[in-house]
């Protein structure tokens, strides 16, 4: 703590009254270079013996920098609690009915290319469809940012940025689409509010939102684990491959289900990993399910002018999951049709309780 400016008059004094500094450091009971800075303290406030003068003393002008640093390292210390709680994170089942989980594709709800037939047939049926649940995969609006050349790009649609949102409200709150995850996208990053937007609009509606990717862990009654990677988008891309990008990740980390979306294009593989079944459920065999859904963004201006194609399929995926499944094919199943998989979900659960 700093010295109030009567003890550095009363050390200046006792200065005075010996004949060197170790000497009136022992009166003190200071080391002679705490003194000396003590002495120089009292000099650049112009305090001196008998002075006649008496000079402001001003406040510190900041918070002393060990005091910073010790909240940073508290910062540091909940940052990366926080981060290690949220990767590879646990959602409990309570029963062992099958379960399915829907990968929802890029909406660009205010693109005049959004697909409204379809986004609206999907959701309806996401939304009325028990034990399934909902995983938005980015890109909610186009959300172009305020400056430089993608700014014009407004010119070129019928919604403004004030639609977009309400889009977004009605599509994360009003419609009951069961979310209980958000991944946000590179559109959702175009403008520094949008994300924070967001997390406002879906703060009472008990989904986890994330920032690009996510990794968690389905559990199940019987000790069954699904282990789940869903990313906006993967590193590496091939010109004949769609999926080159989840089969990276999924040689860097394993799981059963590696999704991804940003290219609006699709594809599905399936893989057994028989090296590893071990570390997953033992006595099920580990198979992998690799797949990337298109969205629902149609008649894009930047595909056509790059010679991408327009797929018109696999907007959103269907993860069908059955804990009490006795192969490993049949654990995880993915349909590509959301449609056609929610009604086999349906039969599945109808059976499985009778």
């Amino acid at each position: 703590m700093p010295l109030s400016r009567e003890e550095l008059q009363r050390r200046v004094d006792i200065r005075a009254e010996c004949e060197n500094n170790a000497e009136a450091a022992r009166r003190l009971g200071i080391s002679r270079s705490s003194l000396r800075e003590n002495l120089a303290s009292a000099a650049a406030k112009g305090i001196a013996t008998g002075s006649g003068l008496e000079m402001p003393e001003f406040p510190p002008g900041d918070v002393p920098y060990l005091e910073k640093r010790e909240l940073q390292s508290r910062s540091f210390e909940a940052r990366k609690n926080s981060w290690a709680a949220h990767t590879w994170f646990e959602i409990k089942h309570k029963d062992s009915l099958p379960v399915g989980y829907a990968f929802v594709g890029d909406p660009h709800g205010d693109d005049d290319g959004h697909n409204v037939p379809q986004f609206d047939a999907d959701m309806k049926a996401l939304a009325k469809t028990e034990g399934v649940y909902a995983v938005a995969m980015g890109d909610f609006l186009n959300n172009w940012p305020s400056g430089g050349r993608l700014a014009t790009k407004y010119a070129d649609q019928s919604m403004s940025r004030k639609d977009g949102v309400e889009f977004m409200r009605w599509h994360l709150c009003d419609i009951g689409v069961p979310w209980r995850l958000l991944i946000l996208g590179n559109h959702d990053d175009f403008t520094p509010l949008m994300q924070e937007l967001i997390r406002e609009i879906v703060r009472n509606t008990g989904a986890i939102l994330h920032k690009w990717d996510a990794r968690f862990v389905l559990c199940f009654p019987n000790g069954r684990r699904c282990f789940v990677k869903a990313a906006h988008d993967y590193k590496g891309r091939s010109w004949f491959h769609e999926l080159h990008g989840n089969i990276r990740s999924f040689l860097d980390c394993p799981a059963h289900i590696v999704a991804a979306a940003h290219h609006h294009d699709w594809g599905k593989y399936e893989h057994e990993a028989p090296n590893i079944a071990h570390l997953m459920n033992p006595g099920l065999p580990f198979v992998s399910h690799l797949f990337r859904v298109r969205g629902y963004k149609h008649m894009d201006e930047w595909a056509l002018t790059k010679d991408f194609p327009d797929y018109q399929e696999g907007a959103t995926a269907l993860a069908i999951i059955d804990p009490l499944a006795e192969r490993g094919s049949r654990f995880v199943e993915i349909d590509m049709d959301l449609q056609r998989g929610l009604e086999r979900l349906a039969r599945m659960r109808k059976a499985r309780a009778k």
